[in-house]
């Protein structure tokens, strides 16, 4: 998987530093980007924004004070080279971490490239009953602030129009990590509206409406109570899926 060519020099950048940091302690290093797992052109590839940063995940020996300060006193330089600060972890705290935030590291996991040192998913399997877990939650969460927004929004159709338009980009996330639970790795919009339609049975033609807005002005007044009200149903039925999900 290729990165562009910005980011890998970025990425080069701050592996460059966190050797002179931490010398033989630094055991790992991959890349990541929300954009890494999508199709290019897509619709969603093009339109995402609101992050144009790469990421690392950084693996280490030992991880002290003296470290963060050094890491603090090069930082501007890795955010002027459109690198987010690294996520820093000991090994022991990585392996810990692999049940508490399953859906965080699984994606990282599905959408990385290894810059140095040894890829610390291989030989890490994260456990479906844990994705399971997080992805029940995920959802839970998601349907009630959808219920809270409207009673907040009073029903009306401008302010529905711009809680629906808010609650796309979590709603994508937790299609990815539907996918993800029945080991799919969707790269594209489609391709989650078609895992999504067929596996809780929602309208594959709402979810790809819904998945569309990308501002309140995206949905019709006319149309939006009704759009909310099946998008609704359709995040009852995902709760419904997950909660019941045993692996195939």
């Amino acid at each position: 998987m290729a990165i562009e060519n910005a980011w890998r020099a970025g990425i080069d950048r701050l592996h460059d530093d966190l050797r002179q940091i931490f010398g033989r302690r630094l055991q790992s290093v991959v890349a990541y980007h929300t954009r890494f797992g999508l199709e290019t052109g897509s619709p969603d590839a093009a339109g995402t924004t609101d992050d144009d940063q790469v990421h690392a995940l950084v693996l280490v020996e030992s991880l002290t004070y003296a470290d963060l300060v050094a890491c603090a006193a090069t930082s501007r330089a890795w955010t002027k080279a459109h690198v987010g600060a690294p996520l820093l972890l000991t090994r022991e705290e990585f392996e810990r971490s692999l049940d508490a935030f399953p859906l965080e590291l699984g994606a990282i996991a599905s959408h990385h490239v290894l810059i140095a040192g040894s890829d610390p998913f291989a030989d890490l399997p994260i456990d479906d009953r844990d994705v399971r877990r997080a992805c029940e939650t995920q959802a839970r969460g998601h349907l009630l602030h959808l219920r809270e927004g409207f009673l907040e929004a009073h029903g009306e159709p401008a302010a529905v129009a711009h809680l629906v338009a808010a609650s796309v980009p979590p709603l994508r996330t937790l299609l990815l990590n539907l996918a993800r639970l029945d080991g799919v790795h969707a790269r594209s919009r489609e391709a989650l509206v078609r895992h999504v339609a067929a596996t809780v049975g929602v309208p594959e033609a709402l979810m790809e409406q819904v998945l569309a807005v990308r501002r309140p002005a995206d949905l019709d007044k006319s149309d939006t109570l009704r759009v909310y009200a099946a998008y609704l149903d359709a995040v009852e039925r995902i709760v419904a899926f997950v909660d019941g999900w045993t692996a195939q």
